[in-house]
């Protein structure tokens, strides 16, 4: 994580309560397989931010992350009793995937079904948003059907989404990981990363002339 994590730490020695930077670290945490740190900061910035649905679904992610799938969904089941968080989706699809995997497979259709029908009423209304093929990725791959799987990843890809190490450790994507053409998206996503690197090195070199 090097100067990320210690910028994050920067930015809340000099504001605690500050929402990004938190779930910016647990975000760092997690993408590069740090999940015990996921987790105290997750529960950190829960404790500073008492009834939060956004601390709450990090509090979760990290949970998943780390394999602790039951304490993970007691916290998807207090903000799906709400509703009132904005990426309500990936909170379904994440809660939903956790119940294919005890067995509750009717529970986990009814949630991958809202999720699918919303997120398919976005794409009818023009939205873009890279998180849509994602988590439509997740669904199929959760499933196990890996062809419409990788369609909707390549499709997060081309649309935006380039969080690599998120994707090679996301645990809804476990059926698909051995694949070669998810091997072929993950280095797609890592050749468009380090393009993006050296553009902006290129820039802040420029500015110095």
């Amino acid at each position: 994580p090097g100067l990320a994590e210690q910028w994050q730490k920067k930015a809340l020695e000099l504001q605690p309560d500050l929402d990004v930077a938190h779930q910016g670290l647990i975000t760092l945490f997690i993408a590069f397989g740090e999940f015990e740190k996921a987790i105290g900061q997750s529960r950190a910035h829960l404790a500073k931010m008492t009834g939060s649905m956004g601390a709450m679904m990090f509090a979760a992610r990290a949970e998943l992350f780390s394999g602790r799938n039951e304490k993970a969904q007691e916290y998807y089941q207090k903000i799906l009793a709400q509703e009132s968080i904005r990426h309500i989706d990936s909170v379904r699809v994440e809660s939903g995937s956790i119940h294919w995997r005890a067995g509750r497979m009717d529970e986990a259709r009814k949630l991958f079904e809202r999720s699918l029908d919303r997120m398919k009423r976005r794409l009818e209304q023009g939205d873009e948003d890279p998180y849509i093929g994602f988590y439509t990725a997740a669904i199929h791959a959760v499933q196990g059907n890996k062809e419409e799987a990788l369609n909707w990843l390549q499709r997060a890809v081309d649309a935006g989404w380039r969080e690599y190490r998120y994707v090679l450790r996301y645990p809804l994507f476990e059926n698909i990981r051995d694949d070669a053409r998810f091997k072929r998206i993950v280095d797609e996503m890592k050749a468009k990363v380090t393009e993006m690197r050296r553009r902006v090195e290129e820039m802040e070199r420029d500015s110095l002339k």
